[in-house]
């Protein structure tokens, strides 16, 4: 996080330099800056990777502790609960409840918790060095982006978990046809059969398509609240260009203030 918010300032110190270099003095101190401000984004990059490896053991093993206790007390449960359930659908849940301890760790130990940091961290910055006007838009930039992800998020997860549902009566369907292929054959219901799976599968494309196309929206909506950001910034960035109260290094620091939110 430390790093995500020094890396703007280190370009901007880096640029600074270059600009004001002339070609009697040694270059040797802005190659510096720049290599540190290299050397800065390597290490944030390599340091996040290295905290998805870190964390990939002790997440797996509770993964497994959940799952063991969740198939224990399956075998705990009487008879009827197992005669009323299919096969399928229970060990589609018990994929689910797995799959989603996963997505609940990823979206708050590297979305939520460093986001929010990160975002508090950048404003703060910004106005402490520009003013209440970069402050307040790099504010709202990142609330209605943060926003825009919580609204998408809820309905992608719902269209999703459509798809998946369809998806699984489509596998079942197939299961089901062939592991009574007997039954099939001596009552002559090929074409029945065909036509459920037909159904079937035309539901599931359907709700595949859905759900790729609200996720897809999102990623729209995240573009153009980003560069509806960014189209401010230039604005202003360029009138106080032209009257000298504002440098090109500065421009730079809040375009990398806006850009490493949305990488």
């Amino acid at each position: 996080i430390l790093l995500s918010l020094s890396l703007p300032i280190a370009l901007r110190m880096a640029i600074d330099t270059l600009e004001n270099h002339v070609p009697e003095q040694s270059i040797v101190w802005p190659l510096f800056l720049l290599s540190l401000y290299a050397g800065a984004w390597l290490i944030r990059q390599v340091t996040v990777q290295l905290r998805e490896i870190c964390a990939i053991a002790p997440f797996e093993h509770i993964i497994v502790i959940i799952a063991r206790k969740v198939f224990g007390h399956l075998l705990t449960l009487p008879m009827d609960f197992h005669t009323q359930r299919q096969l399928n659908s229970m060990t589609g849940l018990f994929k689910k409840a797995q799959l989603n301890i996963h997505i609940i760790y990823i979206v708050l130990l590297y979305w939520v918790i460093p986001l929010t940091i990160e975002s508090l961290g950048a404003v703060f910055i910004v106005f402490k060095l520009f003013g209440p006007f970069f402050a307040s838009v790099l504010a709202i930039t990142l609330i209605c982006y943060c926003l825009s992800i919580n609204y998408f998020s809820e309905i992608t997860k719902r269209y999703r978990q459509h798809f998946l549902d369809v998806l699984s009566k489509s596998h079942f369907t197939f299961i089901d046809t062939f592991l009574h292929a007997e039954t099939v054959k001596a009552f002559c219901r090929e074409a029945f059969e065909f036509k459920r799976f037909k159904d079937i599968n035309s539901k599931t494309a359907q709700a595949q398509e859905k759900y790729g196309t609200v996720h897809t929206s999102m990623h729209l909506v995240e573009a153009i609240i980003l560069g509806l950001g960014i189209t401010c910034f230039c604005m202003k960035a360029a009138s106080l260009i032209s009257s000298k109260t504002f440098s090109i290094s500065d421009f730079i620091m809040l375009h990398g203030y806006v850009l490493q939110f949305a990488l």
